[in-house]
């Protein structure tokens, strides 16, 4: 019995998650090594809890910013607790939120699907290596909390309970206290309870599952919004083109297109090969038909559907400009297409049990295309942790370059990252010389020592030299 128990399927699938995400750290531990350093707004995070505090600058952001105060509370206990000179304690915590996300996720498609199936889907979450910059770093935190919470309140929504009611608005305000990516999700259990709701059934709870967070949000981005920002209807004219070029995107990096060198044919390769667009279009004609054939039962596709293009769309409403294809939207909306194509196939294996040829022309495409994507994000979670990595050593040197002149007065108000013609590339040290100050005083500081930095190739250095220069006002 203890034997049978040892060798169940649903055990073994689970030990291929642990597995999948095993391999994960090690690709990013064994290129990336001990250089990497916390990087981008994470700096900002740093300098926001020395001063105002995880709740203050939470709830109270500065304009243009969210107030996002879940994340903010984690990072405030981060640095208080580790300070900001190692990055293994930060690194620890994505990697948790990346298991929580891969489980959940894992669990909804084995509900479908069955293990065999979903254990695959499962894996390519957890090295979805196109969407680097949430799988290798920590400072995409808050939208991983985010989907960790929505996702979670999806799971415990499959039964019905007023408990679990109860616990799944929870988890929706703390999603939406997390990253605005979780009103895709709010959307999501909107479609998930629109048949119970027009029936008459818990009314009450849909409505302040759904209606809570979308108020708590309103109320907190009143504050926080830019004086310039572009007309509502000039955002979403332009939402139809991002949807199209994030979907084309999404399909390529789920198919592991965005690593370059792994197929002859070059004119395939990248966000936007046609492969991407091709897939994207069958998707939505087998979503289509499933949609007709189902009706009602198609909630579940619906919901995970819109969550994943209102996704893609919010680059849209993002300051900056920014695209589509970008790892913090690619992944959440990766995540809920695959659940969506579980969903779709959730009568496949029954189908397939009685038919062998076709079963066994479908387990051969399967493999296929698993075996493609896993490989190609496993070669592009590589690649971008020795990104980072570098990026990573520029910011220990741009550090070391601001402690050596730490003394002097007056500080000069600017940021390093603003100055890429310079130093020729943006490292993601986005804070203020005074502000990096600020912070490394209260929680440390992983900047290179002087032989540290000695011991870096030469390009590391002439970062370090040239930052120093900027600093001192030697450079403009």
């Amino acid at each position: 019995m203890e034997t049978r128990r040892l060798h169940s399927p649903a055990l073994l699938g689970w030990v291929g998650v642990g597995l999948a995400l095993t391999i994960s750290v090690l690709v990013v531990a064994l290129r990336a090594g001990s250089d990497m350093s916390i990087l981008g707004d994470e700096w900002h995070y740093a300098y926001w809890m020395s001063t105002d505090g995880a709740l203050e600058q939470g709830f109270n952001p500065e304009k243009g910013r969210y107030a996002i105060p879940v994340p903010f509370v984690l990072y405030q206990a981060l640095f208080e607790l580790f300070g900001a000179d190692s990055f293994v304690p930060f690194r620890a915590a994505m990697v948790f939120f990346l298991g929580v996300v891969t489980a959940i996720a894992y669990e909804l498609m084995r509900r479908r699907v069955g293990y065999l199936l979903a254990l695959p889907a499962a894996a390519l979450i957890a090295l979805f290596g196109s969407a680097g910059e949430v799988v290798v770093n920590s400072f995409r935190m808050p939208g991983m909390i985010s989907l960790a919470a929505a996702l979670g309140a999806i799971l415990v929504l499959e039964r019905r309970s007023p408990a679990r009611d109860v616990l799944a608005g929870i988890l929706l305000l703390v999603a939406v206290m997390s990253h605005p990516l979780g009103l895709a999700f709010v959307a999501a259990v909107a479609i998930l309870r629109a048949r119970s709701f027009f029936q008459g059934e818990n009314r009450l709870a849909t409505l302040a599952m759904v209606g809570a967070p979308v108020v708590l949000f309103l109320a907190a981005l009143r504050p926080t919004r830019g004086d310039n920002q572009d007309s509502l209807i000039s955002n979403l004219a332009e939402v139809p083109e991002f949807v199209l070029k994030g979907l084309r995107g999404l399909f390529n990096a789920l198919g592991g297109l965005f690593s370059e060198g792994l197929v002859p044919l070059e004119s395939i390769e990248g966000p936007k090969s046609p492969l991407g667009a091709i897939a994207a279009v069958i998707v939505l004609g087998l979503i289509a038909w499933a949609v007709w054939r189902r009706r009602w039962g198609s909630a579940f596709i619906l919901a995970l559907l819109a969550a994943a293009l209102i996704i893609l769309a919010a680059p849209v409403f993002a300051p900056g400009g920014r695209p589509p294809n970008l790892g913090r939207y690619i992944f959440p909306a990766g995540v809920c297409m695959l659940l969506v194509l579980a969903e779709l196939a959730r009568d496949l294996p029954e189908y397939l049990s009685h038919r062998r040829r076709p079963a066994l022309a479908a387990g051969v495409a399967f493999a296929v295309v698993a075996a493609c994507a896993l490989i190609g994000n496993t070669a592009e979670l590589d690649r971008n942790a020795e990104l980072f990595a570098s990026d990573s050593r520029h910011v220990r040197a741009q550090a070391a370059a601001l402690d050596a002149v730490r003394d002097q007065d007056p500080i000069p108000d600017l940021k390093l990252e603003r100055k890429p013609d310079i130093l020729g590339k943006k490292y993601r040290f986005s804070t203020e010389i005074a502000q990096y100050y600020v912070a490394s005083d209260d929680y440390g500081t992983p900047a290179w020592t002087p032989e540290e930095l000695a011991a870096q190739e030469p390009a590391v250095q002439e970062t370090a030299r040239l930052s120093e220069k900027i600093a001192l006002g030697e450079l403009d």
